[in-house]
């Protein structure tokens, strides 16, 4: 996994104001100088989390309420979790 481009995420992810990130343990990038610079800072001032398995903890998201928001609609939601995928 490339961490330049982890590091883009967890700096946007800062930038729209999120409380912080869950990456795959076994599927994202190391934590490193390269991942710090990438993120300018921001990893410092992000919450980072990590889980094994990703489909479980999406489950556990959903079965808590805190995926309540459909893109098909448009609705004030204020418990959002974006996803992206492999990277």
């Amino acid at each position: 996994m490339d961490p330049q481009n982890l590091g883009a995420i967890i700096r946007s992810a800062y930038f729209f104001g999120a409380s912080g990130v869950v990456l795959c343990a076994k599927n994202s990038a190391p934590l490193s100088g390269v991942l710090t610079k990438a993120s300018v800072g921001s990893l410092e001032l992000t919450e980072l989390r990590s889980c094994n398995n990703m489909m479980q903890f999406l489950v556990s998201l959903a079965k808590s309420g805190t995926i309540n928001c459909l893109f098909s609609e448009i609705q004030l939601c204020f418990n959002i979790s974006l996803m992206t995928n492999s990277e």
